[in-house]
């Protein structure tokens, strides 16, 4: 998973040729730290189906603002080229539940 910054965000997601995906997370924040692994094993398993990326709310503030990041963590599916969210998931959940909203999204994104 790659970790973006203010002036990484826009080229990499909206420069994504594939479905993106962003973890947005902050250094004290334990739920975040609980869903390392599970978007991990996740990203594992759909390989090249969507690009992983990580924000840091506190070293890139105005990209969640823009993203209306309120609560951590926040996941949100975004559609090729990232001009639009396929979905999104606030708040720490299971593999099985991020799959499911992931895979839902996925299929939204096909042609």
């Amino acid at each position: 998973m790659r970790a973006l910054t203010e002036t990484t965000f826009t080229e990499a997601v909206q420069g994504s040729k594939i479905p993106a995906i962003v973890k947005f997370e902050g250094p004290g924040c334990t739920p975040c730290k609980v869903m390392v692994p599970v978007v991990a094993a996740l990203e594992k398993e759909l390989g090249s189906r969507a690009a992983f990326f990580s924000v840091s709310v506190e070293d890139a503030p105005r990209v969640a603002e823009r993203n209306a990041v309120n609560t951590l963590p926040t996941i949100i599916i975004y559609a090729i080229g990232g001009k639009s969210a396929l979905g999104v998931l606030v708040g720490a959940t299971s593999l099985s539940r991020l799959r499911k909203v992931v895979e839902e999204a996925l299929a939204k994104s096909r042609p």
